[in-house]
C-alpha cells in the first residue's frame, strides 16, 4: 500500500469519523446535567400548568433511562428504514473498500453513501417522535372558515 492510499484512506475515514459523530452523539442517553436542569425548571412550574406534565414525563424518562435496567433491549421501529440502511452499508461499503484498494477518490462519494446506511441503521432503532393534534377552539376554527360560510 502506497502512502498515497493510505492517506487517502484515513482522510475518508476521517471525514466519515466526522460527519457521524452528532449521529452518534444524538443516539447517546440525556445527561444528569439536563436532568438537573428540568428538575429546577418542574420546581418552578405550577402542578396544574400543561407544561408541568410535560416537564415531569420528560424527568421520569431521563431517571429511568440514566438508573433503570443496564439490559438494554433494541427495538427496530422502521423496519424499511433498516433495510435500505443495510443495503447501503453493505453495498457502497464493500464498493468503498473496492475503491480504496485502487486509490480512486470516488472512494470519498461512496464512503457518504456507506455512511448514509449506517445513518439510517441508527435512526430505524429510535422511536418516532409522537405529534399530538394542536387544541383549537371553536373560535379560532371559525376564523379559519370563509367568509361567505362554505367550508371548501
Amino acid at each position: 500500500m502506497s502512502l498515497g492510499e493510505i492517506i487517502g484512506t484515513l482522510a475518508v475515514c476521517i471525514t466519515t469519523a466526522i460527519l457521524a459523530w452528532p449521529q452518534i452523539r444524538n443516539t447517546v442517553p440525556r445527561r444528569r446535567s439536563t436532568l438537573r436542569a428540568d428538575l429546577e425548571i418542574l420546581k418552578l412550574l405550577e402542578p396544574t400548568d400543561k407544561s408541568y406534565q410535560i416537564v415531569k414525563a420528560n424527568v421520569d424518562f431521563s431517571i429511568r433511562s440514566i438508573y433503570g435496567s443496564r439490559e438494554r433491549q433494541l427495538q427496530v421501529y422502521d423496519w424499511s428504514l433498516l433495510i435500505l440502511g443495510i443495503v447501503f452499508l453493505s453495498g457502497f461499503g464493500w464498493w468503498t473498500s473496492c475503491l480504496i484498494s485502487k486509490g480512486s477518490w470516488w472512494a470519498i462519494a461512496t464512503g457518504f453513501s456507506a455512511l448514509l446506511g449506517l445513518i439510517w441503521v441508527s435512526a430505524s432503532f429510535q422511536k418516532p417522535a409522537v405529534s399530538k393534534p394542536s387544541e383549537e377552539t371553536e373560535e379560532s376554527q371559525e376564523k379559519k372558515k370563509p367568509p361567505n360560510g362554505n367550508s371548501a
